[in-house]
């Protein structure tokens, strides 16, 4: 493969983003690479002028890039417009966004150089800076699930047995975060696992951690230490970390905006031991052993235990919340986090990190 250039689609999904789309597209037709790409937006129904915004920036020109536009029939959530825009995508390699974040110039160039040196890679995670509503950054997400600058520059989980360590929690490395605005997965991992909604039925879930996780069961994976996106947070974000701290409102805003996060996740994992159920059955779909499996699947079981805590914690009686939150040691950080924090977020500390705990 060494001197080949690599062929890129990039699938771009829009929802309600008429302030930020034409900056994403901008960034994307920006991009220094010189081999074979294109770009496809989905408009996932927007009920705003997003749609308008598209026309009207490519009107402007696409640098010569192929585009191709697509708006589904009914809302689809953030999985059901990945797959209608994976769907229609011919290239190699496919690279996930959000109508709102912004990419490096040199994002294919530098995907390009390491797909190059390891050509059996399936997927590709790395890091991104985080940025506020006007694109201004604050703040880095490395890659591993470590601080930026702990972070390696570059590399690789190759073997089965490397893969599932770095994916199991907490026993062992940190796990690579299956950050969307910075992956590329390669094209047969789509089609060797066919669309997530197909399998997750009527479940609306976020496609980055399934994806992530169907690449780790097909082949190796690489990550890159170099933020080349801008992942943007807006208040009704669900990933969004800009809320207030200092105080009890502030926490509970937090805490109650959590809960759609939760609840998410609940249906991600769900949707990964059905995959991995199916990794069981048809071996053809991954080189992990069935003793391999069977571990990943109850590491993932336990998640999602925890989760469907964190989903009906409101429910529960608070004598059992406060038993929940306080049955292990709080980790040595936490003493430096805002004061006071409710206990959903100290309950997900605690199923993250204690390594004593078993739903």
């Amino acid at each position: 493969m060494e001197g080949r250039k690599i062929s890129f689609s990039v699938v771009m999904t829009c929802y309600n983003l008429e302030k930020y789309v034409a900056e994403a597209i901008e960034s994307v037709l920006r991009q220094t690479y010189d081999g074979e790409k294109e770009l496809i937006i989905v408009d996932d129904c927007s009920t705003d002028g997003s749609m308008e915004v598209i026309r009207q920036t490519l009107a402007r020109g696409t640098n010569g890039w192929p585009v191709t536009t697509i708006q589904t029939e009914r809302n689809s959530g953030v999985a059901g417009a990945c797959d209608a825009g994976c769907s229609r995508a011919k290239y190699e390699w496919i690279i996930m966004t959000d109508g709102d974040d912004i990419q490096d110039e040199r994002r294919l160039e530098l995907t390009n150089e390491l797909v190059q040196r390891h050509p059996d890679a399936g997927v590709l995670v790395g890091s991104a800076k985080f940025a506020d509503i006007n694109g201004n950054v604050y703040g880095y997400l490395g890659c591993c699930g470590l601080p930026y600058e702990q972070s390696p520059e570059c590399s690789r989980l190759g073997t089965p047995e490397e893969r599932l360590e770095n994916y199991l929690l907490p026993d062992g490395p940190p796990r690579w975060s299956p950050f969307g605005c910075y992956m590329a997965v390669r094209r047969s991992v789509f089609t060797r696992w066919g669309e997530l909604t197909k399998s997750a039925r009527e479940e609306r879930i976020l496609q980055d951690s399934t994806w992530y996780l169907r690449a780790l069961l097909t082949g190796p994976a690489i990550n890159s230490r170099e933020p080349l996106c801008k992942y943007r947070t807006r208040e009704d974000n669900i990933l969004n970390r800009m809320r207030d701290g200092r105080s009890l409102a502030g926490c509970r805003a937090y805490e109650l905006h959590m809960i759609k996060f939760y609840e998410l996740n609940l249906k991600n994992y769900r949707q990964e031991l059905r995959d991995i159920k199916r990794a069981k059955v048809d071996t053809a779909l991954t080189d992990l052993t069935p003793e391999q499996l069977q571990q990943l699947e109850a590491h993932v079981s336990g998640k999602l235990a925890a989760y469907e805590i964190l989903a009906k914690w409101w429910e529960l009686p608070w004598r059992k919340r406060l038993g929940i939150a306080l049955h292990n040691p709080l980790p040595a950080n936490f003493r430096s986090w805002p004061w006071p924090r409710l206990l959903p977020f100290r309950v997900y500390v605690f199923l993250r990190w204690a390594k004593d705990w078993r739903p």
